[in-house]
């Protein structure tokens, strides 16, 4: 997690002083060197920048969430459910997740 700490503060503080240059081209000059924003590198720049920190915050400590691992659990439990029904009846089955989730 250092190193999303890290990163948020560095691109932090780079996108904002980017923000800060690209507000003022853009938005408190007149004179733009006869360049039109449409088709600007600086919009896309910006653009790229904003990604880049929005991938820096969804750094996880782990690859992987709690949907994951419920997702392998079900795939590999649903095979066993037809071996399940011919050992048990439903009720006791039934019975017995009722147990076990309340």
């Amino acid at each position: 997690m250092r190193a999303k700490r890290t990163g948020l503060r560095e691109y932090g503080a780079l996108a904002a002083e980017y923000t800060s240059g690209f507000e003022r081209r853009w938005l408190h000059t007149v004179d733009r060197d006869g360049e039109t924003l449409l088709g600007s590198a600086d919009i896309q720049s910006l653009a790229d920048l904003g990604n880049a920190y929005a991938v820096i915050k969804e750094i996880r400590p782990l690859p992987f969430s709690r949907d994951t691992i419920m997702q392998l659990v079900m795939a590999t439990l649903i095979p066993f459910t037809p071996l399940l029904f011919t050992l048990f009846s439903f009720e006791v089955i039934l019975d017995r997740f009722i147990g076990i989730v309340f």
